[in-house]
């Protein structure tokens, strides 16, 4: 199961409930004075759901003219619904325990998901992936992108974090707003021999200061947009920014919230659906 809790605006919180029931009849939905929590199953619909509750959470931002509403969300089937094997590309996604022979260009992550998102399965985290091996992996007579600073934005079970350095990337801040992301995160950099790297932290965006060469944010789209507001003041000169999280029918409105922000689009992505964007900061 899926758990959501989404925060509201006070005294919005029943239109929300409202509208939640309208897309799934007789769902369990709890509202709060600032928030509003439900459960959806995590099955073959998934993918469909989530951009049925983003339509939902974006005709309501618009109808009430608010900022974009931050969604958390927790995986409640645990580490057992995780693969004990993924590849991707040339990264191979282990759980503990599992032994595996990578050839030699091959990069491993140990990982074990508990209660966070992030397993590799998604198309979205498969994609980012896809986009930081090419990042690494610059054109002959590009500079190295070795040692190079990264923030990772919602890191959820850390496995985005955990890429890049394991690809040469370091020092790397990892934040998210949940608890048992920030332990999960920290307890896999430990298992995947990277916690010297990496500094995970439920620290918002507001307190993280200085400039990152490298940002990640694989985010759902109202939380992308609003942390979008924000990240480019974190990109240093001329630095990449690649985010994901969203469906392919919504990345005109990510490129034009980014784009306002200053960034320049350099590449799209697609998978099943889904897409994933890298941007360049001003130089």
């Amino acid at each position: 199961m899926l758990e959501f809790e989404i925060e509201i605006a006070p005294g919005l919180a029943g239109d929300l409930a409202t509208r939640i029931m309208a897309l799934w009849p007789g769902l369990e939905v709890k509202t709060y004075k600032e928030s509003v929590c439900f459960r959806l199953p995590l099955d073959e619909n998934t993918d469909i759901n989530l951009q049925r509750l983003e339509k939902a959470l974006q005709a309501l931002e618009k109808i009430r003219v608010l900022d974009p509403v931050n969604v958390k969300t927790r995986n409640l089937a645990g580490p057992d619904s995780a693969p004990k094997l993924l590849r991707r590309g040339r990264f191979v996604i282990q759980r503990p325990g599992v032994e595996v022979q990578a050839e030699a260009d091959q990069v491993v992550l140990t990982l074990e998901p508990g209660l966070a998102f992030g397993t590799g399965g998604h198309p979205s985290t498969a994609l980012t992936l896809t986009a930081m091996d090419e990042y690494f992996n610059p054109s002959p007579g590009s500079p190295s992108r070795s040692g190079v600073r990264v923030l990772d934005v919602g890191t959820g079970s850390g496995i985005l974090a955990l890429a890049a350095a394991r690809l040469g990337a370091g020092p790397i801040l990892a934040v998210d707003s949940s608890h048992e992301a920030v332990e999960t995160a920290r307890r896999n950099a430990a298992l995947s021999g990277v916690a010297s790297e990496i500094t995970v932290s439920r620290t918002t965006l507001d307190k993280v200061s200085g400039e990152f060469g490298l940002i990640l944010a694989n985010l759902v789209p109202a939380v992308l947009v609003r942390a979008g507001k924000k990240l480019p003041r974190l990109l240093a000169p001329e630095g990449t920014m690649i985010v994901a999280g969203f469906a392919d029918s919504q990345t005109p409105q990510i490129v034009k919230a980014m784009t306002k922000a200053g960034l320049v689009i350099i590449k799209s992505y697609s998978q099943a659906g889904w897409a994933a964007l890298t941007f360049s900061g001003a130089a």
